[in-house]
């Protein structure tokens, strides 16, 4: 069997949260200008190059790590079994890569509502911008909890520990 990378990354939510905002308007208000047409890019076609042994041990292999390691024990009140024993069902009519990544692989992983969790094959894993995964760190953990943004850790000497932040902090908003 052929030796294959896998990139699975798993982010916070917190940048969802961060960047979710209320645009209100007042009845007086004109109406928006409309958007500029953006011109899609083009979608990368991925090589069909495993086989469905391969994509089987690759499914079940990123299933596993998020029952074993995923943030949330509860996964959000959604059965992942269920969720895994669904994606399973359409793994087994995969025929090519592209469906596999792209149709079940991803798909499942999407059904936690989390942002920035995704598995890619080692030719699109070079293609992500590197700012997307820079190092770096505020110093703090943030969680959801009941619908509240809660810091739950705070490096000592560290940015968030500098502006006073401290675990049991809720984020109500930002920059004001």
């Amino acid at each position: 069997m052929k030796q294959l990378s896998l990139h699975l990354t798993v982010c916070g939510t917190i940048l969802a949260l961060l960047m979710t905002a209320c645009l209100s308007l007042s009845p007086t208000s004109p109406p928006p200008a409309p958007t500029p047409t953006r011109v899609p890019k083009p979608t990368t076609v991925i090589e069909t190059r495993l086989t469905a042994a391969e994509r089987r041990a690759i499914f079940d292999t990123v299933w596993q790590t998020i029952n074993d390691e995923y943030f949330d024990p509860t996964f959000g009140g959604l059965d992942w079994q269920a969720i895994g024993d669904e994606y399973r069902q359409r793994l087994a009519t995969v025929q090519d890569d592209d469906t596999f990544w792209r149709q079940v692989l991803n798909p499942m992983l999407w059904e936690l509502g989390v942002s920035h969790l995704v598995a890619l094959p080692p030719e699109l894993a070079t293609m992500i911008d590197r700012m997307t995964f820079a190092t770096g760190s505020l110093g703090m953990d943030v969680r959801l909890l009941d619908g509240m943004a809660v810091v739950t850790q705070v490096v000592e000497v560290s940015p968030a520990d500098e502006a006073g932040l401290r675990p049991g902090f809720v984020i109500t908003s930002v920059d004001g």
